[in-house]
């Protein structure tokens, strides 16, 4: 029922903000340290004026070890200069991480699957780069900080709607 509910969250702010031409949304794959494993994400932005950007970005961990990993974040970046282009930006928010442990060997003893959900805070520095006026590469670095800490690097594109 949690995961309805953030998916229906997230869909209402997309729907919101999705009638406006200042929306990018996109794909990206990353890795993250404490996990040790590769993500793929939904990743969506919205230019509140030209210095700041509320992004919101969904990623799911392979399973690695019987585990997986689901993270959910909600961050503002703040436009700090332009090089050749290429826009970068402090980033800082709130995460949300899920995870579960799944062994089908211990199911018939009972212990055979848990998952815990964290709340943490995000903070990092990302870029982007225009491949064409409607295509724009990004790249991401950042620490979430909660019980487990871990450095989240990620890549992806962009596209403005």
């Amino acid at each position: 029922m949690k995961k309805i509910t953030l998916l229906l969250i997230i869909v209402s702010f997309f729907g919101t903000v999705g009638a406006q031409s200042k929306l990018k949304v996109g794909g990206s794959l990353g890795y993250a340290t404490q996990i040790s494993s590769v993500g793929i994400g939904l990743d969506g932005v919205y230019s509140v004026n030209d210095k700041i950007d509320g992004a919101a970005d969904f990623t799911y961990y392979l399973e690695n070890d019987y585990v997986s990993w689901v993270t959910l974040n909600a961050n503002a970046h703040y436009h700090l200069t332009e090089l050749e282009n290429t826009d970068i930006y402090a980033l800082g928010g709130l995460g949300l991480i899920i995870g579960t442990v799944d062994i089908p060997e211990l199911e018939m003893f009972g212990y055979g699957s848990s998952s815990y959900t964290r709340i943490g805070l995000n903070l990092g520095a990302g870029a982007t780069h225009p491949l064409t006026d409607k295509l724009s590469l990004m790249g991401e670095t950042k620490l979430m900080i909660t019980n487990g800490s871990f450095l989240n690097l990620r890549v992806g594109v962009l596209y403005s709607l």
